[in-house]
């Protein structure tokens, strides 16, 4: 079928008029919907910026609480070591009189004592010492060593190889002979 023409009977300033108040409708709308898209393209953005900021916050408040329960856990457990530590001084202090060389080579042990390095087990038997204790990293233990051996009366000192391999936190134990020597 052929498309039938429409006459338009306004005069022709009106039909100018017309079409250019109809291409101004059009813009229009287009105006707004391009607003409303843009609006909400806006408020989706900031949607997302809000949650990812809380995600942040609440990862930051986890992190800031577990550096605190770390913290917690580490002061206790050294807190169990020294009072243990500190008993072992307080017992050894404590022997009796019959007791001169233990007293004199334990007085010794803990002369060579440096700080942060601490005993939890001494056993003396026979001229025999056998030490365990915490030393904090690698270099107490060495110096602990030094002043050991500097120590008259201290000879044949073993320092087991393991006790050198850990670089902090070490438990170590050495066995020596006493002899009393001043």
């Amino acid at each position: 079928m052929e498309q039938q023409k429409k006459i338009n009977l306004l005069p022709p300033a009106r039909q100018i008029k017309l079409r250019l108040e109809e291409k101004f409708r059009m813009l229009a709308t287009i105006e707004l919907v391009f607003l409303a898209v843009l609006a909400s393209f806006c408020f989706l953005l900031a949607l997302v910026a809000l949650f990812y900021r809380e995600q942040v916050r609440a990862a930051d408040d986890l992190l800031i609480e577990k550096e605190d329960q770390a913290a917690i856990f580490s002061v206790e457990e050294i807190e169990k070591k020294i009072a243990a530590g500190n008993k072992l001084v307080a017992m050894i202090g404590g022997f009796a009189a019959g007791q001169a060389k233990v007293t004199k080579a334990a007085a010794r042990v803990e002369a060579a004592l440096p700080p942060g390095v601490y005993l939890t087990r001494l056993v003396y038997f026979s001229g025999k010492m056998n030490l365990e204790g915490y030393a904090p990293n690698r270099d107490m233990l060495a110096e602990f060593k030094r002043d050991l051996e500097s120590q008259p009366g201290f000879s044949n000192l073993v320092f087991p190889a393991d006790n050198w391999l850990a670089g902090e936190n070490i438990d170590f134990n050495v066995n020596f002979e006493y002899n009393g020597g001043e």
